[in-house]
């Protein structure tokens, strides 16, 4: 096979028109985009006030749910969930098996005194009364008073209200704001 002038032009003559004509309609028909200072430009004539400084004064006081730190910093409150370690097993009143939880506590607190109420609940002596008084709720309670979504809802809110009462009882805050059933077994 011979190469001569006529095939090398039909293979690169094509390649060679399209980048000419590419690079023409490029220069000729694509506008250059515009600098970061003419964007800023643009943006000042239809947006009045566009560039200034607002400065916004904070109020004296901070606002509901907010404390201000030593550094001038503002703190949130948030969630703050706290699953205990121990299950709770407990006979059912009906003598047809037992009851074993799991539970999990939220707190609405900011964090700093969230994570003092937890360390409170961990000492042994609070412990032990926030578990016996649980333990003492689930035990008055039957098999069909537990089964079912809607028992389970009710039971988590029985929790709760005892859980707050034992700390009223303990001279603590009660700030559980909401307890979760994340295991629920009867055997």
């Amino acid at each position: 096979m011979e190469i001569t002038k006529k095939s090398i032009l039909l293979y690169f003559l094509p390649a060679i028109f399209v980048s000419v004509v590419f690079v023409l309609g490029h220069t000729f028909l694509v506008k250059s985009q515009p600098t970061r200072d003419q964007l800023h430009e643009m943006i000042a004539i239809n947006i009045p006030g566009y560039g200034e400084e607002v400065l916004e004064e904070l109020p004296e006081e901070p606002l509901e749910g907010t404390m201000v730190d030593e550094a001038g910093a503002i703190l949130f409150k948030t969630w703050n969930y706290y699953p205990f370690t121990a299950a709770f097993a407990s006979n059912l009143a009906d003598e047809k098996g037992i009851l074993t939880i799991e539970i999990a506590i939220s707190l609405y607190d900011f964090e700093a005194a969230t994570e003092v109420m937890i360390a409170t609940f961990e000492k042994p002596a609070i412990m032990a009364t926030i578990r016996s008084a649980i333990l003492f709720a689930l035990s008055s309670k039957d098999r069909q008073s537990v089964e079912g979504r809607v028992a389970q809802a009710a039971l988590e809110e029985e929790l709760l209200n005892v859980f707050n009462e034992t700390l009223k009882s303990l001279s603590l805050p009660p700030d559980v704001k909401d307890l979760h059933i994340i295991r629920f077994i009867i055997v």
